[in-house]
């Protein structure tokens, strides 16, 4: 498999606002997301993508070069419990241990009960200006982010247009 360059990465990388950097990655046939938001407090993580090589080549990379040390991460937030947004999970926690996880999976808090974990409900904040909002419907666990700063709803494919899809290779 051929390493992305930093350059190559950054492609990748599109800037929503001053504070939230969105890294669009290739799966399988399709592609999934992963969102960088900074606030004064510190930095959430918004989905870990499909898989341990997602956080290397991709995930850490544009870390870096944002100059976003693993220390200043407080958060990292699951939309949703599918593989091609919580799969890389366990490797960023390998990277950034006292991060806490964010979830309404049941099954993703019992299987990182080792780690920080908040089960939020509807309306909680994180870090003075995200706040969670559930949206079950894709799947029971759904939610999202609204960055109040901005009014901006960070959403995963929690919400869409025309109904649940499947891709060539696979089915949702």
């Amino acid at each position: 498999m051929k390493h992305l360059t930093v350059d190559e990465i950054m492609d990748f990388v599109s800037i929503v606002d001053d504070n939230v950097f969105r890294i669009v990655i290739p799966y399988l046939d399709i592609t999934t997301a992963v969102y960088i938001i900074r606030t004064e407090e510190g930095v959430m993580i918004f989905d870990t993508a499909g898989g341990d090589s997602d956080i290397n080549e991709y995930v850490l990379p544009v870390l870096e070069d944002l100059k976003i040390e693993p220390e200043s991460v407080k958060y990292i937030f699951i939309s949703h419990n599918h593989r091609d947004h919580a799969r890389g999970l366990r490797r960023l926690l390998e990277v950034i241990p006292n991060a806490v996880v964010v979830s309404r999976s049941e099954a993703l808090m019992s299987d990182y009960s080792d780690y920080g974990f908040i089960f939020p409900e509807d309306g909680h904040t994180l870090m003075s200006v995200l706040q969670v909002v559930t949206i079950p419907g894709h799947t029971l666990d759904s939610s999202a982010i609204l960055d109040t700063r901005t009014k901006t709803l960070i959403t995963a494919d929690c919400l869409q247009l025309v109904g649940i899809f499947g891709s060539g290779d696979w089915a949702c």
